[in-house]
């Protein structure tokens, strides 16, 4: 059952995370199956925790958050498709993301919502970013925001223990993409 866990919660395979949560809640949760310790539990509850709102086919959870002129802005979009970027100026993976981003949504020709959610807690690093993040397209929204007191509690809704983190729904909110790279994000466009 470890194994089995493990393979599932590390799988390369977009949705296959599912199945490690089922076997967490249908065997470890309650102990029906024991873990080598503690600590390995602790990490297996986060992990489904943290993981259980965005699975593939679920509604995404509705967040509301701080805009750059300080007004409530709640994702994802109910009306069009909507790709959630989760990042931070510190982290190196994602300023290389960040790069290429631009270029992918350039690509799009459907009406999207674009939310650079920035989740780290430099106001000033924050406007850099957005300053130098331009996209020209008519049919993708830049829509820039922030949780510095992290009120919203998406960290865990959206499993964002490390960032960049990516998902994309579709225009009545439910996640078709998880844990997306560049790439992948490309294909499904």
């Amino acid at each position: 059952a470890l194994a089995i866990f493990d393979h599932y919660r590390e799988s390369k395979l977009m949705g296959e995370e599912e199945v490690a949560i089922h076997i967490f809640d249908r065997w470890f949760s309650d102990g029906t199956v024991k873990m080598t310790g503690e600590m390995e539990l602790f990490d297996a509850r986060m992990f489904a925790d943290f993981n259980r709102s965005t699975l593939i086919g679920r509604d995404a959870p509705e967040v509301t958050m701080t805009d750059r002129k300080g007004r409530p802005v709640t994702l994802p979009s109910k009306e069009k498709t909507s790709i959630l970027f989760f990042f931070d100026t510190a982290c190196a993976k994602c300023q290389l993301e960040m790069k290429v981003l631009p270029m992918i949504l350039e690509s799009i020709d459907f009406p999207v919502d674009f939310y650079a959610v920035y989740c780290g807690s430099d106001k000033k690093s924050w406007r850099k970013f957005r300053n130098g993040f331009k996209v020209r397209s008519g049919c993708v929204s830049v829509i820039h925001l922030w949780d510095p007191e992290i009120e919203t509690d998406y960290l865990r809704l959206y499993g964002v223990i490390s960032t960049p983190k990516m998902y994309i729904t579709d225009p009545q909110g439910t996640v078709i993409g998880r844990r997306l790279e560049p790439e992948s994000l490309m294909e499904m466009i």
